[in-house]
């Protein structure tokens, strides 16, 4: 899909009708589609709403030169609900790292907020640390080290594509609860004299990023949906992010892994729908 506009090398997207709901792109970008492109766009489309988003500077359609930090997430949000001319309080939705971008957009500016839909919740780096793919794996599996070894090249901006790719494929591979719904990368030739994506850059930033202490400022309806076998956002680190919050609801999904709305598309799609009735009533 063609971006609705490019302001300044920003790529903004509006698609469907019907109340709009602001999708948070990843921040590193770590898909091969624009979030417009993705399920969790198309499942709001059909569900009679409207989706606001961007692409993140440096991916896809965006030629603006990036800075790969919170700060831009934030700051490219701003831009996008004032292009779309959206002055009163909005819903939000993220997913994984964008969970994590939303939060802190909610955070610092809590009156344009008219809820929040949370999907393999984050809210701080310590928690990726405690909880994430790396504990996934027992320390004798190849899978463990792959993600150690992998994930420090990644981590700290020295891998390959092709190093990018077997990390990425490792982790997603584990993330579904019905494998063969896994979309894995084919290794090309050439991908080890690439270098990985830029926007991947995030995996350093992310580490400065705090908002655990914050999460009670948040006072809008939040829905927070997470796998059962969730190894990136455990159930555990979901159950944490709803205990801290003051109006939260949390809704487990017993055959899904990291992406509840590709793994139980329909019950996924009833949540959040009952979720918005409450709300835009």
């Amino acid at each position: 899909m063609q971006p609705t506009a490019i302001i300044d090398g920003l790529a903004v997207y509006k698609a469907g009708k019907g109340v709009p709901v602001f999708l948070m792109p990843y921040p590193h970008a770590y898909t091969d589609s624009p979030m417009i492109e993705g399920s969790l766009a198309n499942i709001l489309v059909d569900s009679g709403r409207s989706v606001i988003t961007f692409d993140a500077p440096g991916s896809y359609y965006s030629t603006r030169k990036p800075k790969v930090n919170l700060q831009e997430m934030l700051e490219c949000t701003r831009e996008t609900l004032q292009y779309f001319n959206i002055s009163s309080p909005i819903h939000f939705m993220g997913h994984s790292m964008g969970s994590l971008c939303s939060i802190a957009w909610i955070v610092e500016n809590l009156s344009t907020v008219k809820s929040l839909v949370l999907i393999g919740a984050i809210s701080d780096y310590k928690e990726v640390m405690k909880y994430s793919i790396h504990k996934h794996f027992k320390w004798w599996q190849k899978e463990y080290w792959q993600v150690i070894l992998q994930g420090l090249l990644t981590w700290a901006n020295l891998a390959s594509m092709a190093t990018y790719k077997k990390l990425r494929n490792t982790i997603t591979y584990a993330s579904f609860y019905h494998k063969e719904l896994a979309p894995l990368l084919e290794v090309e030739k050439g991908d080890s004299k690439k270098i990985q994506p830029l926007r991947m850059k995030w995996s350093w930033h992310a580490r400065k990023i705090h908002y655990r202490g914050k999460l009670n400022k948040i006072t809008c309806p939040v829905l927070i949906c997470v796998g059962r076998h969730d190894p990136q956002t455990p159930v555990e680190m979901n159950k944490e992010i709803h205990e801290k919050l003051n109006n939260s609801r949390l809704v487990i999904f017993e055959e899904s892994g990291h992406s509840p709305f590709k793994e139980e598309r329909e019950k996924f799609i009833k949540v959040i729908e009952n979720f918005y009735k409450g709300i835009d009533r």
